[in-house]
């Protein structure tokens, strides 16, 4: 998807187009992570916006509902409702940029000129799978959606004969307005999961942070004779403080003794990266044990356990990207990262690379934020290993890279954002070719800090010289 954010923070204008694998560098408090914020909360959010709220999906010409109505079925014409795409997105839009506020936990005043814009020009409806849907109340199926692979004609039929049973217009209009958002949205908005900078304090103080059960069971307690309290208004009070995306990410966390009662599709079908962190960055296992998070680790044969809180930074920094590969992860996924390398070791941060382009390649979309010129040059590297070129087999063979690891540079989705003027933030676009990403803004910073130490190291050469 493609998205225009405008007048928030530091950005004036701001256009993002998400790839397989979305990168996005820049310097502190350029608006990195509100542009990151902001996508997230509309992928989560969008699907339930277009559900919750009629007005904002498509049109159904009164003659349909009538024809269902007195004849029980008919059939649909799917690319006669590809027009109401653009305005339908206008209006999602318009709609999602009243809940900036709300996504970043701060005042309207600060985003009443803000603007949250979605490009139709990138959504391409694809009728390849077919389906058949029952609609109903009260486990009695009322209404039918059926359409063939590879056709774009879809069959809305009745399905009791009794008129008594017959769905109110209303509800006819709604379902097939529900079922049409899924057909042209349905993937867009998947499952997307967020993990954010803040992870290593979520994961050492997350039962500390689960303050608002605490405080509801303490104000219901302690309430007065007679004093009504609405559970509602206390969770919102608690959690108002929190960014949406910091709300989900504590919520993950307290969530892993559920998560880790399944496996995930990615656990069952590949194994390999499923173990990947244990393997290659923590030489350990993250695991749930006796109602307690710990990492695990093996120690002159024997098995040696802490709590996740005693372990290190680093065990912190992985613990719910671990979580989400083994308990959560499929494909079709949007997991998003901000600063993927955090308390890393630079050789970690290369692994860190190399698992995220792996799980590209198993079809789950990544979006990263990141500070890391590490980072950036092993990516190029797994770019530069889609070309084609002599004994590349053995080579990387000698240098112990997995084909499953190799990106291409159409897959890739680069930014960079500046500070083009005072105060105003500038979000570019970055070329990628055959060598990889044309990350300069590593490149300038690298270059200043050599030509620093180098006008150093030559004064004490002179000085030691005279």
């Amino acid at each position: 998807m493609k998205f225009t954010i405008k007048n928030v923070g530091t950005i004036e204008s701001a256009t993002i187009e998400l790839g397989d694998f979305t990168i996005v560098c820049g310097a502190n408090n350029t608006g990195k992570t509100y542009i990151t914020y902001l996508v997230y909360g509309f992928i989560t959010l969008a699907k339930e916006l277009l559900d919750s709220q009629r007005e904002l999906g498509f049109s159904i010409p009164k003659d349909t509902i009538n024809t269902i109505v007195n004849d029980g079925i008919i059939k649909i014409d799917l690319k006669a409702y590809e027009t109401q795409i653009p305005k339908i997105l206008e209006k999602l839009g318009k709609q999602y940029t009243n809940y900036i506020p709300r996504i970043l936990s701060a005042g309207k005043e600060f985003f009443h000129k803000s603007q949250f814009i979605i490009d139709p020009s990138v959504i391409k409806p694809n009728y390849t799978d077919g389906f058949k849907i029952a609609k109903g109340a009260k486990k009695r199926e009322l209404i039918e959606f059926f359409k063939e692979d590879g056709q774009a004609i879809m069959e809305v039929a009745v399905l009791s004969g009794d008129k008594t049973l017959l769905p109110s217009e209303n509800i006819i209009d709604d379902q097939i307005n529900k079922v049409l958002i899924e057909i042209f949205f349905g993937k867009l908005f998947d499952n997307s999961i967020i993990i954010t900078s803040e992870r290593t304090g979520i994961a050492l103080f997350h039962r500390e942070l689960d303050t608002h059960r605490n405080v509801l069971i303490e104000q219901l307690i302690n309430r007065k004779d007679n004093e009504i309290i609405n559970p509602f208004e206390i969770l919102d009070e608690q959690f108002a403080r929190y960014a949406l995306p910091i709300k989900r990410n504590i919520d993950f966390t307290r969530d892993i003794p559920e998560l880790t009662k399944r496996s995930s599709e990615l656990f069952k079908d590949n194994k390999d990266v499923s173990r990947y962190i244990s393997k290659n960055i923590l030489h350990g296992e993250i695991k749930y044990v006796n109602k307690q998070l710990v990492f695990e680790i093996k120690r002159n044969g024997e098995t040696v356990r802490m709590p996740i809180y005693l372990s290190s930074s680093a065990v912190k920094s992985v613990l719910e990207l671990d979580i989400y590969i083994k308990h959560l992860a499929k494909k079709g996924d949007l997991l998003i990262i901000d600063e993927p390398e955090l308390n890393l070791h630079p050789d970690n941060q290369r692994q860190i690379v190399r698992l995220l382009a792996r799980l590209v390649n198993c079809g789950i979309k990544i979006y990263v934020t990141t500070h890391s010129d590490y980072f950036l040059k092993e990516l190029n590297n797994l770019v530069m290993l889609s070309n084609d070129f002599e004994n590349k087999k053995e080579l990387m063979n000698e240098i112990g890279y997995d084909e499953s690891e190799i990106i291409s540079k159409e897959q890739i989705k680069a930014y960079a954002i500046k500070n083009t003027k005072k105060n105003i933030s500038e979000l570019q676009n970055v070329p990628i070719d055959k060598y990889g990403l044309q990350m300069d803004i590593f490149e300038e910073l690298i270059s200043s800090l050599n030509a620093v130490s180098d006008r150093i190291w030559f004064n004490i050469s002179d000085a030691s010289n005279d």
